[in-house]
């Protein structure tokens, strides 16, 4: 796995999503330095479902990386699987070392 949304893995499910860091416009005109809103947009890549969620923070601590977006999404998606029955379409880690 690559790239900054590895937090938003969800074992089991191939996620398919984007990071995003946008900074935050000055009423001056410019922007204010070190200042992020930051989101994370996903959904169940080999799954029929129709859901996908979008997760947005405006200034979170640790914005660089998206860091605080992904765990939000994967909390998100992983209680909509469990809500909507979307099943697992990856054998988890453990599996495939009982299977294997």
């Amino acid at each position: 796995m690559e790239g900054t949304g590895k937090s938003a893995a969800i074992e089991g499910y191939n996620i398919a999503g984007k990071t995003g860091t946008a900074e935050k416009a000055a009423p001056e005109g410019g922007y204010i330095p070190d200042e992020y809103i930051v989101s994370f947009v996903g959904f169940f890549a080999d799954s029929d479902s129709k859901l996908a969620c979008i997760t947005s923070m405006d200034n979170p601590d640790g914005a660089e990386g998206n860091a605080p977006t992904g765990p939000l999404f994967a909390s998100i998606m992983k209680f909509a699987a469990n809500r909507y029955m979307i099943e697992p379409v990856v054998a988890s880690v453990a599996a495939q070392s009982v299977a294997g």
